[in-house]
């Protein structure tokens, strides 16, 4: 029995194995199937006796013509298949009916105008959705379907947007589609962790608009933007903001940098204390200077100490420095002159370079409990040399104890002892969070954060690496509340 009688047999008997091999061909009858060109051609007819029509309703079977649809269907055993399917035109029933002529569709296999059937349809847009234009095109190919990267990304214009729904706590932040230049908001349901609408730019008039039509929202997850605080207010009064946490310590460890590259000097004349104690200690290795070289170099014998307790050790960066101060020599006899000296200095235990600010910073702001034994000491030592560091430590200390923990209520004796006795460079931290307090009380003591905004943030840009870089916000939003 060939391939087209056991089809049609199983089909027309109601078997169940070509049901199950090919269920969204349940509601046809096959005729013939058969291997033409590389692909596989079934042949079929609508098994139902009439249709509905689509302007009034009523049922009609009365034929007025026939004429056959090609439709590709997805592949069957790795080869390409089409399904040409003979279909009627059918008189409408109802005499007032504008719609005097149809033409029946077979539900699960077409649609109006469509030359796919909506089993590959909605295979292919299940790839454009997660792989875009080109790589999903590729794979497409892949699994026996040729399609173009365009005729892709119309799949996904075509898709339905699914519904924002009941949305009860909201995450709202902005993302760059051309950094520096344009930029859109994204809405989170922060509940379920997904994306209900993207809308364009990130002023407030678009937010307040969307939360004037979505009256349930009763929290809003946000960052310390002003835009977003007043289009909250505008179009949700009945909502609690909260600031995020994460917004909030990144803006206080920005503020604390300042405050550490304020204490420079501080850092500096501990690490010339440091230099200090080593020459007491008998390890100066610029007494390996040969008498005869010092008495050379006797006019330059402390610019070139001082650049070298600098941590300037290169011998031709110092020569540099020489010339530049009026030493005559040349640089081999500079050279021949302090290499005993860096013999020295490779023999002796390493004197630690001074701090970088970003450093002294890192130690600040991150959990002690992560801090190595020589960081823990480096930073007790710069907190010792320093009244401001000690001070700026502890009250970075306290401000990650009251996010992790929710202690908002310490929050006002906080600010109050950063103003009477913190470092000035975190004084307008605290005007912030004056101006903004409610929202960052609210973020101190609710457990709602913006976190899964965050990761959808790192999937957009996923999304838009995937586009190359070229997708309008119109795709762009389709791809993003689509993407599972």
């Amino acid at each position: 029995m060939s391939l087209s009688q056991v089809l049609s047999c199983e089909l027309e008997g109601g078997g169940d194995g070509w049901g199950v091999l090919l269920p969204h061909l349940a509601g046809v009858v096959v005729e013939e199937a058969a291997v033409a060109g590389g692909q596989l051609v079934v042949r079929a007819r609508p098994r139902a006796g009439g249709a509905c029509c689509p302007e009034c309703g009523g049922w009609s079977g009365r034929v007025h013509s026939r004429y056959e649809r090609r439709l590709a269907d997805a592949p069957v055993g790795a080869r390409p298949a089409v399904i040409a399917l003979v279909v009627r035109r059918l008189f409408c029933p109802a005499a007032g009916c504008q719609k005097k002529t149809f033409t029946e569709q077979v539900a699960g296999v077409t649609v109006r105008y469509g030359r796919r059937t909506v089993l590959l349809s909605r295979l292919l847009g299940a790839v454009a959705v997660r792989l875009a234009g080109r790589p999903g095109a590729g794979l497409a190919a892949a699994l026996g379907v040729v399609v173009s990267r365009a005729t892709l990304l119309r799949l996904v214009r075509a898709l339905p947007v699914p519904p924002a729904g009941l949305v009860r706590v909201l995450g709202v932040d902005d993302f760059a589609i051309r950094r520096g230049a344009i930029y859109a908001t994204v809405l989170t349901d922060i509940e379920a962790g997904h994306p209900v609408e993207v809308l364009p730019g990130r002023d407030a008039a678009a937010l307040a608009s969307w939360l004037e039509q979505h009256p349930e929202v009763e929290v809003i997850c946000r960052d310390r933007a002003g835009g977003y605080a007043e289009g909250a207010r505008t179009g949700a009064p009945q909502a609690i903001q909260v600031a995020d946490r994460w917004h909030l310590q990144h803006g206080l460890g920005g503020y604390a940098r300042q405050a550490v590259r304020a204490c420079a000097p501080c850092l500096a004349a501990w690490h010339a204390g440091q230099v200090a104690a080593a020459r007491q200690a008998g390890s100066d290795p610029w007494a390996a200077l040969p008498p005869a070289a010092a008495d050379r170099l006797a006019a330059w014998l402390p610019l070139l100490r001082q650049r070298w307790d600098e941590g300037i050790t290169s011998i031709a960066a110092l020569h540099r420095a020489a010339a530049a101060a009026g030493y005559p020599g040349s640089y081999r006899t500079f050279y021949a002159c302090l290499r005993p000296v860096k013999a020295a200095a490779a023999a002796l235990p390493p004197v630690p370079a001074p701090p970088a600010i970003s450093q002294v910073t890192a130690w600040i702001l991150r959990n002690p409990a992560t801090l190595d034994d020589s960081e823990r000491a480096s930073l007790a030592a710069v907190r010792a040399c320093c009244p401001h560091l000690d001070t700026l430590a502890r009250h970075v200390a306290e401000f990650a104890v009251m996010l992790t923990q929710l202690q908002g209520e310490q929050l006002d004796d906080w600010i109050t002892d950063v103003e009477d006795n913190g470092h000035p460079a975190l004084r307008p931290f605290t005007n912030g969070l004056r101006r903004d307090y409610d929202a960052v009380l609210a973020g101190l003591t609710q457990p709602w954060n913006s976190g899964p905004v965050e990761g959808l943030i790192n999937k957009i840009k996923t999304i838009k690496r995937q586009m190359y870089g070229r997708a309008s916000l119109p795709l762009l939003r389709h791809l993003i509340l689509l993407t599972p």
